[in-house]
């Protein structure tokens, strides 16, 4: 080593020429002369190493080193340490400069107390003008004000008290050398500080922190580094690099320290914060090259955690996008997972009970099971007492964060989600939260892991137009990206075509073994309402209401209603109408129950008041028995057409509803002729056991391509269907903000003139009691009427006195 040499400062250069020259004209002005500059030509493609070479032949302070290939940053590094001569190092960006005493100042500071790492503060120049950016970067840069000593530098530093860059900072060349020596020989193109100040950090046995010295010229929002507003493909996958260094980190520190919790979940933090940075990045990307650009993340950030890490940060990004963001990315979504076969299905729904779709799961699951298959039920919630029985042989898990709180914070539930897919080695996701708020999110991971996702949409696609709602305009276009989506009649089938190219119509299945139910009788008065106690879709007031005009007619007639809501108000409201009327002993309330068969088996109709519905389970349970069926029209259901064991009526009539199931109370023979074609189409329409079979063609279309071509007139169709609905909710929101501002300022007008009544009020009191304190004791008034005196007072009280008589006048009106 040369003993002369106090300082080494190390400059990796790659087509910089822009800037070099103003950092090496700040680097051999230094007041310290004692220092050697090392330059590293990392293979520039533009003049920058004829500009360093220029500069060596000047300046004998300047060696130069010269790559003959691109080997990055951290490698230029290296070299530049392992050729170095001063007792301490720096390093410096070639788009950058040091104060001229920066050396020299740092050099006195070392010899007072030497440290092995000296961390100085920096001029941060930039043309940005947003403040908070800008206080938030030099906050973040800003060295740690106090002497750390051992285990406490590392920890400070990962715990994010001061930043890992190697350019505001002096370090002793030992040190270097003995991290680089711990390093493997890999070239890293970005974050390569973070691994170089890391290993430095971990072995670090002193640190001191001089916020107020300021010797490093930083361009921020310039150089090669600089902001910008859009960046390419190229340029992005360096950003996704950064995975190779997080990689590295983790290897060091699985060779070098300790196994425990804390150091596990400082490199989980660690790479989600460099992962949050690159897919920053990812959103400067054009619209065009955001789909390539999750390819290229995905291929990158590939180790366990990085897919739930990635859409958390999407979903960061996005939150309430995620229909614009669904187009943007198709190429990524329409990614087929890679699966040659599947052995493990899981399947999704937030709750396990009190509905017809649970009851569709519990029924799948068993033939999944019985075919062969594992089967992984994922919910929400823990298990309830009134849960549907789990198949034998059904794993149930739980996760970790509800999917309707996921969906502005994905991370949790993400993390949760991503562990327990693997942890079960999942080969497709069965998914039947169809207006999730996390659908979209755990499409998106179930894409990053090469998990199929079928989306189980289990009512007609028109639902949400009932409710004015916008996800009739979201979802078809979220939905693009599943590899598969089942419905449940072809009306749905020809909506979903313009969208997905795999389609499938199925069959619910059945709740009950055809040959070992006992058929209702059909003997007695009874009739059944099964369902969940919901206002706008089941309409649960309705069969009161129809009840009512029933007994005018049948006074013996029983009505039971089978079912319950989430939150009991519901029942309780029902319970209190029944009770009203004085229906108790005809209108009976059964609550939930899982066993739903005796009621079928016990009544003679079945009566359905939906408003909409995808395939109706209670339905197809109650034609099972045997039920003739009284029903609201959904002329688009498959199980309705050319069913001879169904009666329709319009929906709401009520009458109507009340006649047909009258006739069917009062002529036994028609009741059974309709209830011998209810059961006989449920026999026909499952004769073959055809949800067996249909499931085995899904599964086979995900690893196979047996889909079809998208018709690009009826997707054109839909599209402007779809875009004039959502034209629609714009123009209905804005004349409610407008009539609520309306409202508003109705009620400020209003406000402002009680407020000036109020005032007036006060004031005429104030005057009143103004002009009582002048009146005269009557007494003395005699005595001075003749007075000058008294003459002058007569006169300045002459409109007081008038005014106290208009107002007692007007409180006396208001009295009477």
């Amino acid at each position: 080593m040369d003993k002369n040499v106090k300082i080494t400062i190390v400059v990796p250069v790659y087509n910089d020429e822009l800037y070099v020259e103003k950092c090496l004209d700040s680097l051999v002005s230094q007041s310290l002369k004692e220092i050697e500059i090392i330059v590293v030509d990392d293979c520039s493609s533009d003049g920058s190493l004829k500009i360093l070479k220029r500069y060596s032949e000047q300046y004998n302070q300047i060696k130069v080193i010269a790559f003959d290939e691109n080997r990055s940053a951290f490698q230029a590094r290296k070299a530049a340490v392992e050729n170095s001569h001063g007792e301490f190092i720096m390093f410096v960006d070639a788009d950058d400069s040091l104060q001229s005493d920066a050396c020299q100042i740092l050099w006195n500071l070392e010899q007072k107390n030497t440290f092995d790492i000296v961390h100085f503060g920096t001029n941060v120049i930039t043309t940005i003008k947003d403040k908070k950016e800008l206080d938030g970067y030099k906050k973040l840069i800003n060295p740690h004000n106090e002497v750390l000593y051992g285990d406490e530098i590392f920890k400070m530093f990962v715990e994010r008290n001061f930043e890992g860059h190697l350019w505001n900072k002096i370090f002793k060349r030992e040190l270097c050398v003995f991290a680089l020596s711990k390093t493997e020989n890999k070239i890293l193109p970005k974050g390569q500080d973070k691994y170089f100040y890391w290993i430095m950090a971990f072995y670090a046995r002193s640190y001191k922190g001089y916020p107020d010295v300021n010797l490093y010229n930083y361009n921020y929002g310039a150089g090669v580094e600089g902001v910008k507003t859009n960046i390419s493909l190229e340029r992005f996958e360096i950003f996704c690099k950064q995975a190779w260094t997080e990689n590295e980190i983790e290897l060091f520190m699985e060779k070098n320290a300790e196994n425990n919790n804390f150091y596990k979940n400082v490199l989980e933090k660690s790479r989600r914060n460099m992962l949050r940075h690159c897919m920053k990045n990812w959103n400067l990307l054009s619209d065009k090259d955001k789909g390539d650009g999750l390819i290229l993340a995905q291929n990158y950030w590939n180790k366990d955690g990085d897919s739930s890490n990635l859409v958390g940060a999407i979903c960061n990004l996005y939150k309430d996008k995620q229909e614009e963001l669904s187009d943007l990315i198709k190429i990524f979504l329409f990614q087929s997972g890679k699966k040659k076969s599947i052995k493990t299905i899981a399947t999704y729904y937030h709750i396990y009970n009190n509905g017809g779709i649970q009851r569709v799961i519990s029924k799948l699951m068993k033939i999944w099971i019985d075919n062969g298959y594992n089967v992984i039920l994922f919910t929400d919630f823990e298990e309830k007492e009134s849960d549907y029985e789990l198949p034998d042989g059904v794993r149930r898990v739980t996760l970790a964060k509800s999917g309707r709180e996921a969906g502005n914070n994905y991370l949790d539930r993400g993390k949760d989600l991503e562990n327990k897919l693997k942890k079960y080695n999942v080969d497709v996701m069965i998914y039947h939260e169809y207006l999730g708020n996390s659908l979209f999110w755990d499409l998106m991971l179930c894409k990053f892991i090469n998990i199929p996702f079928v989306l189980y949409y289990h009512n007609v696609f028109t639902k949400y137009m009932l409710f004015s709602d916008e996800r009739f305009c979201k979802i078809p276009r979220i939905a693009q990206g599943c590899d598969c989506i089942v419905v449940l009649n072809d009306i749905d089938k020809k909506f979903w075509d313009s969208y997905n190219q795999n389609v499938f119509v199925v069959n619910n299945p059945l709740t009950f073994n055809l040959e070992e139910i006992e058929t209702s009788s059909l003997e007695n008065k009874f009739i059944i309402w099964v369902g969940r106690l919901d206002e706008i879709h089941k309409r649960f007031q309705e069969p009161v209401t129809i009840m009512r005009e029933v007994l005018k007619r049948v006074p013996d007639a029983k009505l039971f209603i089978v079912g319950k809501d989430d939150s009991g108000k519901n029942y309780q409201r029902l319970q209190q109408r029944i009770s009203k009327l004085h229906l108790e002993d005809s209108i009976i309330l059964c609550g939930f129950q899982k066993d739903v068969a005796p009621f079928y088996k016990n009544a003679s109709v079945y009566l359905m008041t939906s408003s909409h519905e995808g395939s109706p389970m209670t339905l197809i349970e109650a034609q099972s028995f045997g039920l003739p069926v009284v029903m609201y029209e959904l002329p688009y259901l498959n199980i309705v057409q050319d069913n001879d064991g169904i009666i329709s009526v319009k929906q709401e009539d009520v009458e109507g509803a009340a006649k047909e199931i009258c006739q069917l109370i009062q002529n036994t023979e028609y009741r059974r002729e309709v209830g011998a074609e209810s059961r006989k189409y449920i026999e026909k329409k499952y004769k073959n056991n055809d949800v067996e079979i249909e499931w085995n063609e899904i599964f086979k279309s995900l690893y196979q391509s047996t889909g079809h071509n998208i018709d690009v007139t009826e997707r054109l169709m839909f599209d402007t269907i779809l875009q004039h609905y959502k034209m629609s909710l714009d123009i209905m929101q804005k004349e409610l903000d407008k009539a609520k501002q309306q409202k508003e300022n109705t009620g400020d007008d209003r406000k402002k003139i009680l407020n000036e009544n109020q005032k007036l009020k006060i004031d005429l009191i104030s005057c009143s009691k103004t002009i009582e304190s002048l009146q005269y004791d009557q007494y003395c008034l005699n005595e001075v009427r003749k007075s000058f005196s008294y003459k002058l007072g007569l006169f300045l009280t002459a409109i007081p006195r008038k005014i106290i008589f208009i107002m007692k006048k007007s409180k006396g009106a208001q009295n009477e």
